[in-house]
């Protein structure tokens, strides 16, 4: 017998693979924990792109007792990322401190959206470096150290980036979000 709990999170996620987002926000309310109905409404709100519930939803999340500072991070990277917005970029580092500098995912997030934004090149770069010392043939760092030059205007660096993580890409959407950069 399957809980309550399982089944709207089963629907949950069918209803995002159908690209029900609203429908699947409703489902959320059908989970007893709230950190989990924050996270899946979060997810959705990034699924649709949806700037304003995204600024909410990280504003609840800030507020609540004990936060899931992690989650808030990636959110504002993301957020950051499809607005502009230098503010969410500065908070999040604000937030995460020198952290990014231990943990080469985060330092690859920071680098990639920094790179994007086409700011604070020269710690992207630092960032990424870092990154790629830890696996030096992982995609998402290779793609990310490539937009750095790329806004550096290293276009010959940038394109061999591009190749290296090409040479190391799987066939699942990393390799297309690859393809599309």
């Amino acid at each position: 017998i399957f809980s309550a709990d399982f089944c709207a999170r089963m629907r949950f996620q069918c209803r995002i693979r159908r690209g029900e987002i609203d429908r699947a926000i409703e489902e959320t309310l059908n989970l007893k924990d709230r950190r989990e109905q924050d996270l899946r409404c979060l997810y959705a709100a990034q699924v649709k792109r949806d700037i304003p519930a995204l600024l909410r939803i990280i504003k609840k999340m800030e507020s609540e007792l004990k936060p899931d500072r992690n989650v808030i991070t990636g959110a504002k990277l993301h957020t950051a990322e499809l607005t502009g917005d230098l503010k969410l970029l500065r908070s999040a580092a604000k937030d995460t401190g020198d952290k990014k500098w231990k943990d080469p995912v985060l330092a690859n997030s920071f680098g990639y959206v920094s790179a994007v934004l086409g700011v604070d090149l020269d710690e992207a770069h630092k960032l990424l470096s870092f990154a790629l010392s830890s696996d030096p043939h992982n995609t998402a760092y290779l793609d990310s150290m490539a937009w750095v030059q790329y806004k550096r205007k290293n276009y010959r660096s940038a394109w061999e980036y591009m190749l290296r993580a090409f040479n190391h890409v799987d066939h699942t959407i990393s390799g297309a979000v690859m393809a599309y950069h």
